[in-house]
């Protein structure tokens, strides 16, 4: 397994696929382009972000954690 962070994001439009396309019969958007051929040998998940990493930049002070920066129960 293999998780990607980008300190300055990626563009929805480039990096997604479009999320009605189901199963390996997506189109790979632009960003994803060059893994073409290696399709059937990944899954793009999205969707999942930290409700408390919602300004700029505290992504990656949170990323996979789940962590509350203002430790709300």
């Amino acid at each position: 397994m293999a998780f990607l962070g980008f300190g300055f994001g990626v563009t929805q439009e480039t990096w997604y696929p479009d999320a009605s396309q189901k199963g390996f019969h997506y189109d790979v958007p632009l960003g994803l382009r060059p893994l073409t051929r290696h399709k059937n040998d990944f899954t793009v998940i999205q969707g999942c972000s930290n409700k408390f990493s919602n300004e700029a930049h505290w992504g990656s002070t949170f990323w996979l954690t789940g962590a509350n920066r203002y430790s709300v129960p």
